[in-house]
């Protein structure tokens, strides 16, 4: 059994960068081939989203 929030601000964590929570269910389910392959895909999500993600020096990806 897994908690559904009804909304989605306590589905994300503040601790964690946004390219890095939507790209996690992609790798555990299989459908990214590599982090580089989920992260692309995220960026892609953010940007037809209209929100403009921006590279850290770690290579995580944040929505601005």
């Amino acid at each position: 059994m897994q908690l559904i929030p009804r909304t989605p601000m306590p589905a994300l964590t503040p601790l964690l960068p946004l390219g890095e929570q939507l790209a996690e269910p992609l790798l555990v389910h299989g459908l990214a081939a590599s982090e580089a392959e989920a992260r692309r895909r995220v960026v892609e999500a953010l940007e037809e989203a209209g929100l403009a993600p921006a590279r850290t020096s770690t290579g995580a990806v944040r929505a601005s």
